[in-house]
């Protein structure tokens, strides 16, 4: 090889050496911000967060109070959550309630005491709205209903017994 040629491969070497290290380096501290910490991945959920929903109040139907201006409430306020009854043995669930500023809003579900349902209806805003459904103990439905703000729009006895107006 000449020398002049000798001292240009050096010359390039020497190049990459030194800018090298000069450009990757400071990149190898930078943070992907695609990519979280250790210290963001491992931390605890706050309480309620893990479904990632609202945390909901459950209470006893029984702690309800109906006040005059037609609405439910717990504690002086209006409620909001899950109001629950159970039968007699204290463990079976006999009614399940949803509520929404002190109405009713959501799904009611009533139970029979070996834990079949027996009834499902829709809630909007204190109204029967949308399916209303029965069933009988064994698990069979037995009628269907469809209400429109309260309003019986449609029925279907799903158990032979002859059709009625809604």
């Amino acid at each position: 090889m000449k020398p002049a040629l000798q001292r240009t491969g050096r010359a390039v070497v020497l190049a990459f050496a030194f800018v090298l290290p000069l450009v990757v380096l400071p990149a190898c501290g930078k943070k992907n911000p695609a990519t979280p910490s250790a210290a963001e991945t491992s931390a605890t959920p706050p309480p309620g967060a893990a479904n990632d929903g609202p945390v909901v109040l459950r209470v006893d139907y029984a702690d309800l109070e109906y006040a005059a201006d037609g609405t439910f409430t717990h504690e002086g306020e209006k409620f909001t959550g899950i109001a629950e009854e159970f039968h007699k043995d204290g463990t079976t669930l006999a009614k399940l309630y949803e509520f929404k500023d002190g109405q009713f809003d959501g799904t009611t579900r009533e139970y029979y005491e070996n834990g079949q349902i027996s009834a499902s209806t829709q809630w909007q805003e204190g109204q029967r709205h949308g399916a209303n459904m029965y069933w009988n103990e064994e698990g069979k439905e037995t009628k269907r209903q469809r209400y429109d703000h309260d309003v019986a729009v449609e029925t279907v006895h799903l158990d032979g017994t002859p059709p009625s107006n809604p």
